[in-house]
């Protein structure tokens, strides 16, 4: 019940902080939309780390080709650390097997603003980049 009422708070807090999370079924013009994201990740990098200042958000967008999905979400970076402080906590499996985060949360969130992760596939992608 504990566990729950936290998550409750969190997803309240969530709905006030500027969190988005959106999936949108054929969404078209991915090129395009792509182009836009990534065009948002290049004004970042095109700066000298030291003038980046902070990183207050976690953006990261995904489309699935194999399901014409495309998955974003914008997430404000207290809150990541909140979730990720409680999530983290606790020892992580996947069935009978532990699993040993390989990346802390904190070591990630410290780099300051720029790109995270890009992966293509096929006609799948990911992009994942602090702001």
């Amino acid at each position: 019940m504990r566990r729950f009422i936290g998550a409750c708070a969190i997803a309240a807090a969530a709905a006030t902080a500027g969190c988005g999370f959106w999936v949108e079924r054929s969404p078209g013009n991915i090129e395009t939309r792509y182009e836009s994201a990534w065009a948002r990740v290049e004004k970042i990098e095109r700066l000298p780390v030291e003038e980046r200042g902070q990183a207050h958000a976690v953006h990261v967008w995904v489309y699935d080709a194999g399901e014409d999905r495309l998955i974003t979400a914008s997430v404000p970076l207290w809150l990541v650390r909140k979730v990720a402080k409680h999530s983290l906590d606790e020892d992580l499996s996947v069935g009978d097997a532990p699993l040993q985060p390989k990346v802390k949360i904190e070591d990630l969130l410290g780099r300051g603003p720029g790109l995270v992760v890009q992966a293509e596939s096929d006609r799948d992608r990911v992009l994942v980049w602090l702001d």
